[in-house]
């Protein structure tokens, strides 16, 4: 929930709010296109903390699932490199494009992290990899999101999202 409610913020204070709703829209769009060129099923919705899930009707492992989850930042990227020239779509799409290629357990980088990490060890240590990586990366984005409040006194989406990441990872509602 704490995902749409930083959606919604971002939102109201956005100069586009049509360029940031197209931004997430291309984003998952991609995401839908890779599950249904590897045959994944028919896709549900999950909302959690952090924000919504896409879930597919078979279970993506190994060199799928690290497709499946960066082929949303890859979307996202691809479209904000054909429509330069629509600034706000742009940074949205970049932005939103990195900000999921953060290696977090409930961003996509964080999903590809697993895949890579689940390929090369065995299964208690690939999960405290991730589990660590997760802690000091959102650690790290907080620490950025305090930062530029100070500096700059921005809104404070990236915080609230940071908040909403550390507790998915802590309850591991991920």
């Amino acid at each position: 929930m704490a995902g749409i409610i930083v959606f919604i913020l971002c939102a109201a204070v956005s100069s586009s709010p049509l360029s940031l709703f197209l931004a997430v829209f291309v984003h998952e769009a991609g995401h839908l296109l890779c599950a249904a060129l590897l045959h994944m099923g028919y896709p549900r919705l999950k909302i959690n903390a952090v924000g919504m899930r896409v879930l597919y009707g078979a279970p993506a492992y190994g060199a799928r699932r690290a497709a499946l989850c960066l082929s949303g930042p890859l979307a996202g990227a691809v479209f904000a490199a054909v429509f330069f020239r629509f600034r706000f779509f742009f940074l949205y799409s970049m932005g939103f494009s990195l900000i999921n290629l953060i290696p977090v357990s409930c961003f996509d980088g964080g999903g590809a992290l697993a895949a890579l990490c689940d390929a090369v060890f065995l299964p208690d240590i690939s999960v405290r990899i991730q589990k660590t990586v997760s802690v000091i990366s959102v650690i790290l984005l907080w620490a950025l999101s305090v930062t530029v409040q100070l500096r700059a006194g921005a809104n404070l989406s990236l915080m609230v999202l940071c908040c909403a990441a550390v507790v998915a990872i802590l309850t591991d509602r991920a």
